[in-house]
């Protein structure tokens, strides 16, 4: 997901260039390098601390024993080595990738994914305008929903993994050693049928 972001940002620097050198249409590789570094340098500080974030939610998913730890400690593991490795990526491919493989071109043509923000963008905006008009109200609400989601937690219990009475039973039949083949088959048809009778 960094890689996204910083790929992002490089190609939004790349278009917004022609405005900040005078109309250019093609940067040269200097002010490629030069764009690159700026924006990985601005995204790196945000995405790495919403990388500490995701880092933080895992920690006690990797602090569980017995058999909640056994199931999901490695999972907790790999998405950790999989955001360090992301950021060592981050900070080293990704940024000269980006210098050496985007297009150096300032213009931009309109795509499907800018009419897809534009919508999002008419889409959310009556509701943030909304929300900051009606400030108490809105922040009420999310107090309120916050103190309900705090009584539910407090209902759910200890258990990680919760007990699954499935009504599984299992029996068995032991007989004195040294007795015949024909005795031992006779105890278990009775005991089946004892079974059976009794837990239909």
């Amino acid at each position: 997901m960094v890689r996204v972001i910083i790929v992002e940002s490089v190609a939004h620097r790349i278009f917004m260039s022609k405005h900040h050198h005078q109309g250019i249409t093609r940067l040269s590789q200097q002010q490629m390098d030069e764009n690159v570094f700026d924006s990985a340098k601005c995204m790196m500080s945000s995405a790495t601390f919403g990388q500490i974030i995701i880092l933080v939610v895992y920690l006690p998913i990797m602090a569980l024993v017995g058999i909640e730890g056994k199931m999901f400690r490695p999972m907790a593991q790999v998405v950790a080595f999989a955001l360090l490795g992301a950021a060592i990526l981050s900070l080293t491919y990704v940024p000269v990738a980006s210098a050496l493989f985007l297009s150096k071109k300032t213009g931009h043509k309109r795509n499907f994914s800018d009419r897809l923000m534009d919508w999002f963008h008419k889409a959310f905006n009556p509701v943030i305008a909304f929300a900051l008009r009606r400030k108490l109200p809105v922040s009420v609400s999310a107090i309120v929903l916050f103190l309900f989601s705090l009584f539910l937690f407090s209902r759910l219990g200890g258990e990680f993994i919760p007990q699954l009475e499935e009504g599984d039973l299992a029996a068995g039949v032991i007989t004195l050693q040294g007795g015949s083949l024909s005795n031992t088959v006779e105890t278990v048809e009775k005991a089946n049928k004892i079974l059976l009778d009794n837990f239909p």
